[in-house]
């Protein structure tokens, strides 16, 4: 679980990968409803699983040891497809740890992001509104 005023380490990549997705998604539509591209962009492959190799490698730990976690929807299905390879990598490799192969894994391509699309359109505003920022700051000599 995340703790109030915890730093996710790839939190800028994953914003930039999400962006790239939300860009993509518009330029595919000719009437821009943002609930239908939201739902979109969640759906759309990531260039890797964001989560941290410590954390899925303690929940596939904790799998293995019969002993897994609750989680949510997204959570849920991303560590199922995180473990599914797992154990495809573990039937040929048994000399590697758990968390050499997971680390491998999590920087695979995933087929989603595992996001709600109301959590998609929050973050994409926020970079949206923080790039704005950006930008006025930079050009604030000019106005």
């Amino acid at each position: 679980m995340k703790h109030p005023g915890s730093k996710y380490e790839w939190e800028r990549e994953r914003n930039a990968d999400l962006l790239r997705a939300y860009r993509e998604a518009i330029s595919r539509v000719d009437f821009v409803d943002l609930a239908t591209i939201c739902e979109r962009v969640v759906k759309m492959p990531s260039r890797q699983f964001w989560i941290s190799p410590k954390r899925a490698a303690t929940i596939v730990a904790q799998i293995e040891a019969g002993n897994a976690p609750k989680l949510r929807d997204n959570g849920q299905r991303r560590i199922n497809e995180i473990y599914s390879r797992y154990k495809k990598v573990r039937e040929t490799n048994h000399t590697d740890s758990i968390y050499t192969i997971v680390s491998k894994i999590v920087f695979q391509p995933a087929p989603e992001f595992y996001l709600t699309p109301a959590s998609a359109n929050v973050i994409i505003h926020r970079i949206k509104r923080e790039n704005y920022n950006k930008c006025r700051q930079r050009l604030r000599h000019i106005f």
